[in-house]
């Protein structure tokens, strides 16, 4: 019975950022000296290590897919951080208007008061309209470039992932090759082997 060649399984979902496996079996091998270094190896031993590609393929489709649910995810809170800050922005105009009646109260305040008073009526006044809104379009602006970086880090990591999961099958393939080779020559060594009948 021909043996089953592994290659891509369905995804489930795996941390890759604390994933250490080697996405390539053999990443030190060009193509010429895997199929070299596979050529050495008997039939028995070339089957064990297709079947080894089996879980390998796994933990990188499992990786290539955390990667994925993490854009969506990312993206979303992006879509929803952007959105805020426009929404928040349109503010700003009452904003100037509050700032606006705060610093005349500051003002007067600052003028009609002893030294001591004003130090306590400044305390009371606290944060002017522009200081909290400025702190807290800042504070917005900041998460949006974190989640831009993860982004950015979610894209680099899943393109070096798919690039290791092509040049991963292409072993693959070289092996399934090597293993096709070498059955037929074992084949035809049988059929040369058998005494004729008269």
């Amino acid at each position: 019975m021909a043996e089953t060649f592994y290659l891509i399984k369905k995804s489930i979902l795996f941390d890759f950022f604390h994933a250490e496996e080697s996405i390539m079996k053999f990443p030190n091998k060009t193509a010429y000296e895997l199929r070299q270094y596979f050529n050495q190896l008997t039939l028995t031993q070339l089957i064990e290590i297709n079947r080894s590609y089996e879980p390998h393929f796994y933990r990188l489709d499992d990786r290539i897919s955390q990667c994925t649910v993490g854009l969506i995810s990312v993206n979303a809170r992006l879509i929803a951080l952007t959105q805020r800050k426009q929404a928040y922005e349109q503010t700003l105009e009452a904003v100037e208007l509050r700032e606006a009646e705060y610093q005349k109260v500051l003002a007067s305040v600052l003028d009609d008061s002893s030294r001591t008073g004003r130090f306590l009526a400044r305390k009371a006044l606290s944060a002017s309209p522009m200081e909290t809104y400025d702190f807290e379009l800042f504070n917005i602006e900041t998460e949006i470039s974190r989640v831009s970086n993860k982004i950015e880090q979610l894209i680099e990591t899943s393109t070096d992932l798919e690039q290791k999961k092509r040049r991963a099958v292409s072993e693959l393939r070289t092996l399934n090759s090597v293993i096709e080779e070498k059955r037929q020559y074992l084949a035809d060594a049988s059929q040369t082997a058998q005494p004729s009948i008269s």
